[in-house]
């Protein structure tokens, strides 16, 4: 039986003293129990059985206990907004960064978050021998239970752009507007959280069986089936969203069939569509079902034509486990949004009382089809499923002289049931394409009077917000649709030089490609975009090593050295473990279309980081409805590459026979060479200044030089 108790308090740097600080972490904190009770038992000579029960109960919280220090009364906000925040400091934003940003931070934060999670396990095993089959039989059970204490931004959040000083607020022009004279104006937008405290429950279960089957000396074979289940996520108190009904006539059906603005409506002939709700109307607790047909086979095997070649290869199905969590429930969160421009483009509603009709209230499932009308939705596929692996590789290893080791191996990973959200909520193509002119066109609006506090309930309304599937609606986004696939193909080269005559080393190579479908270009597609992956890292070599120099007594070298001139140059040992490889690809902005025959790498000068990107090789969409047909990641253009370089010496003084002094001196990251993880990706828009600049905008996502000494006595 095991416990492990762990407690670990820190608290963030100031950005500003106060309650305005932009940081949250004061207290961050985490800390765990782990408790573990193992039991084995020898049946017989040739059966074991273990049995092992385990619990895991782990915090974190991220707090700042100084918001409460200056509250909405103390800004002077207005009586109306008073009553609806919470005590605390509102966040103000600018859309700056901390780092480097051209425009303002701005100040505060939200409530940040009390999230225990609390998972028991008990697993059996059953091992036995029968002849040249050794079997093994065993189940997994697993309950997890998380709560998530998070009130987000309940004292209010205001966000300010250009927009409202631009000479146009539906067009963003870099070289127009600023965001903190639209503060000064007094207009932006606006958005205050009544958050629910979810209580999550999750189950899963795995049985599997296991036989390696020693056939001769030369020739092992591995066989095995694993059958896994995961139950589907429910709530203590019910309060999450359950699936939106597609079919079920509208609340609103008869109040809009023949509202004024009705023609410019098709839907609302026969509006349908809602969200339901898990537990309530027969509806089962679960928001996503579960099957029992997520079998696993494995087969392996191992084969030795003579004692230095080995060819070693497998094939297996595995299955991952998902927590797919619907996320804040409709009606039982609820987040009212400013409306801070009317049908005119003319500033409505004042930061000062951005909320003069109220809040939207937490009605939890009572409106049922009706809940977040004039709002968003989103629900996860009912039937969305565990994404599924098919895995192989194949080896060959071979023993040469001197103590090396040689193997090269290919290794497949096909995943397919990714997740994938979609907005059902969309124009079709033929209605996007039809521009600015037709959409933004204001006419007379069916919902009107029927949301209040959303912009639905406005008389006139955008066209192209009534010509949707279910304009009652702003999106309705469908998540978790097991529709994405993945393909890694890697060749693995690996070298390995054993323990001899002082040195030991290896060398990783690998030289790998993945590709997936991940996502919608655009939301009315009927198709997945290929892309590579942003994680794609086409070659990686790795060698790492250690070397005792020949140097002294008992070595290659001056082995006939006085005792004391062996103390200065014997005794010496160089370690290194190097790492390069090339970047991964970058993301670029949603705007950044390729220019054709253009070469993104080509930046004037060669790449660097005060400027990592060719220009010239993109220009910025400025059509919004302009359907997405290019890429917005790409390999051609990867991050800065990655040369690390670990380095240690160590040095061993004999003070007697049975006594050693270890002196150890490590460089981690000896030359101090920076990296840059994620590149330029918060100047990732030609719209933007800095497009394409690292230097200023990005910190490094290394440590710089660590140089640690340390000594060891061993007798």
């Amino acid at each position: 039986m095991r416990h492990i108790r762990n407690n670990f308090n820190s608290y963030d740097v100031e950005f500003y003293p106060g309650a305005p600080d932009p940081n949250t972490g004061f207290p961050f904190t985490r800390a765990n129990h782990n408790l573990v009770a193992d039991l084995t038992r020898t049946l017989s000579p040739t059966s074991v059985l273990n049995v092992r029960a385990g619990l895991q109960r782990y915090l974190t919280a991220n707090r700042n206990y100084k918001r409460g220090q200056v509250t909405p009364k103390d800004l002077s906000f207005s009586s109306n907004f008073v009553a609806q925040a919470s005590p605390y400091f509102p966040y103000f934003g600018f859309g700056g960064s901390t780092l480097g940003s051209t425009a303002f931070t701005g100040a505060g934060q939200g409530s940040g978050n009390f999230t225990p999670d609390q998972i028991n396990n008990l697993d059996a095993a059953w091992s036995k021998i029968v002849g040249r089959h050794s079997l093994k039989f065993g189940s997994q059970g697993r309950l997890e239970r998380t709560y998530n204490l998070q009130a987000g931004y309940d004292a209010g959040a205001f966000n300010f752009s250009s927009t409202a000083t631009n000479r146009d607020p539906q067009i963003v022009d870099p070289a127009a507007g600023d965001a903190v004279a639209s503060f000064l104006t007094g207009v932006g937008s606006a958005f205050i959280d009544v958050n629910a405290a979810p209580a999550r429950q999750g189950k899963s279960l795995a049985l599997f069986f296991q036989d390696d089957i020693s056939l001769t000396a030369r020739f092992k074979l591995n066989l095995g089936l694993r059958w896994d289940w995961t139950g589907p996520m429910t709530d203590r108190f019910n309060a999450m969203t359950g699936i939106f009904d597609e079919t079920a006539p509208s609340p609103l059906a008869d109040k809009v069939k023949n509202a004024k603005g009705a023609e410019n409506c098709p839907a609302c002939a026969a509006l349908r569509g809602g969200l339901t709700f898990p537990g309530v109307g027969g509806k089962p607790r679960n928001v996503y079902d579960s099957t029992f047909k997520n079998f696993g086979p494995r087969i392996g095997f191992a084969y030795s034509p003579d004692g230095k070649t080995a060819l070693r290869g497998g094939f297996g199905v595995f299955y991952g486990p998902i927590w797919y969590d619907p996320g804040q429930p409709a009606g039982f969160s609820q987040r009212t949004s400013s409306i801070p421009f009317d049908s005119n483009w003319m500033p409505l509603h004042l930061i000062d009382n951005p909320f003069p009709n109220g809040l939207l209230p937490v009605t939890k499932a009572g409106l049922g089809l009706a809940t977040n009308i004039g709002s968003s939705i989103s629900f996860v596929d009912p039937h969305t499923r565990e994404p599924r692996s098919y895995q192989a590789s194949l080896e060959v290893q071979r023993e040469l002289p001197w103590s090396v080791l040689v193997s090269a191996g290919y290794t497949f990973n096909r995943v397919d049931r990714l997740p994938v959200d979609r907005n059902l909520n969309s124009l079709t193509e033929q209605q996007f394409t039809s521009g600015a002119a037709v959409l933004n066109r204001r006419v007379d609006n069916p919902f009107a009077g029927l949301a209040p506090g959303y912009a639905l309930n406005q008389a006139q309304i955008a066209y192209s917000a009534l010509i949707v599937p279910f304009p009652q609606f702003t999106s309705v986004v469908k998540r978790y649709m097991p529709l994405g696939d993945s393909r890694y193909d890697g060749l693995q080269i690996h070298v390995t030089k054993r323990y001899s005559h002082g040195l030991s080393m290896s060398l990783a190579y690998t030289v790998s490609k993945k590709l997936g479908h991940y996502g919608y270009q655009n939301a009315f597609d009927n198709f997945l975009e290929k892309t590579i992956d942003e994680f794609d890292m086409p070659q990686v070599f790795v060698p790492n090593g250690s070397w005792e120099l020949p140097f002294g007594r008992d070595k290659y070298l001056a082995a006939n050295l006085p005792v004391w001139l062996d103390r200065v140059v014997g005794g010496w040992q160089f370690n290194w473990l190097i790492r390069i490889q090339k970047g991964r690809p970058f993301l670029l902005a949603a705007d950044a279309i390729p220019v054709p025959g253009v070469d993104p790498k080509a930046a004037p000068g060669g790449q660097n980081l005060n400027q990592w990107i060719n220009r010239a090789a993109f220009e910025r969409n400025t059509d919004p409805f302009r359907p997405r047909r290019w890429s917005s990641i790409s390999g051609r253009l990867r991050t800065p590459p990655i040369h690390n370089f670990d380095l240690g010496v160590t040095k061993n003084n004999r003070i007697t026979e049975r006594v050693n002094f270890q002196v150890m001196g490590l460089f981690i990251n000896a030359f101090n060479t920076p990296q840059w993880w994620d590149g330029p990706s918060s100047c990732s828009s030609p719209s933007q200044s800095c497009f394409g600049q690292i230097a200023g905008f990005r910190t490094q996502s290394n440590l710089p030089r660590q140089i640690q000494l340390a000594g060891r006595i061993t007798f």
